[in-house]
């Protein structure tokens, strides 16, 4: 293994490090501009390092003394990993699927496994579970979609079984069955990308899961399962709107809020509708972001 190399950047109060060797990259927070470098020690992992050069230190930004004499840094390390992973089972689902950007899990046919809905740059695919999780059976939802980059699933028409929702590059919302088909209404058309997942959440309080998603082209739209714009929406929120919208009840009065982002800043919405069930209502649908729909 060669000498790790620390890159620091001035970036304000902070000063950002990554070290990063040929086979093991050591990373503590990256970003910045205008890289300088300077030798580290050739340590073994974890490895603690002394901090006694003042050339790490930012003196304008920080009066820390990041010696080993009152702090030691233990760096967090990640192996990068080419090929099968040693001692793990398992398989690839399919060969063809390639540039996957987003997937969710759920049991998409009603057999009681959990099956794969993987979005990518290209064809969006559905990859069913035999049941043992060794053989899968993968065809693709739509050709219709461009780049898929936020996958959400949830039951909107109350039929029992889970719907796919997700936005495309090529600006409409695709709304499919769990083999694949369109539902009424579907798709919906925007004048620019989404480029983040949708929300699904009961504004209007039917009953059904309504979707919520943002738009490059500056609006957060609205619709219900069918596909019928929502009351209050489009809202405009003055720029692309980037990221997926969280819905819940920030206030606890029994009314929906979102926050969402958008190039031109954090945007929250208050009382925007009735809070009724909520089956997916942010990015990769929990705290976790785990993707999966139980």
């Amino acid at each position: 293994m060669s000498n790790a190399v620390w890159y620091h950047y001035p970036v304000g109060l902070i000063r950002v490090i990554v070290v990063s060797f040929i086979s093991t990259t050591l990373l503590i927070l990256g970003g910045g501009f205008a890289p300088q470098a300077t030798e580290a020690a050739d340590p073994g992992l974890p490895f603690i390092e002394d901090f006694a050069s003042t050339s790490l230190r930012d003196p304008a930004g920080t009066t820390a003394d990041w010696s080993t004499e009152e702090q030691e840094l233990l760096l967090a390390w990640r192996q990068t990993v080419y090929g099968p992973f040693a001692g793990v089972a398992g398989s690839d689902l399919s060969w063809i699927i390639l540039n996957t950007l987003c997937l969710a899990v759920g049991d998409m046919d009603g057999d009681g496994d959990l099956d794969v809905v993987i979005g990518n740059d290209g064809l969006n695919w559905l990859c069913l579970n035999d049941g043992d999780g060794t053989t899968w059976t993968c065809s693709y939802i739509s050709s219709d979609a461009a780049v898929t980059q936020g996958v959400a699933v949830a039951d909107l028409n109350g039929d029992g079984a889970l719907e796919v929702v997700c936005g495309s590059w090529d600006g409409r919302m695709y709304v499919w069955d769990h083999a694949g088909r369109p539902l009424p209404g579907w798709p919906q058309s925007a004048a620019d990308q989404f480029t983040s997942s949708a929300a699904l959440v009961d504004l209007d309080g039917d009953g059904a899961p309504d979707i919520v998603a943002g738009s490059k082209d500056g609006n957060l739209y609205g619709w219900d399962h069918r596909g019928q714009p929502l009351p209050g929406f489009p809202i405009y929120l003055g720029h692309h709107v980037l990221s997926s919208p969280w819905v819940g009840d920030l206030e606890g009065n029994g009314r929906a809020d979102i926050v969402v982002g958008a190039s031109n800043g954090i945007h929250l919405l208050r009382d925007v509708g009735s809070l009724g069930i909520a089956p997916w209502p942010r990015f990769h649908r929990d705290a976790q972001n785990t993707g999966y729909v139980p």
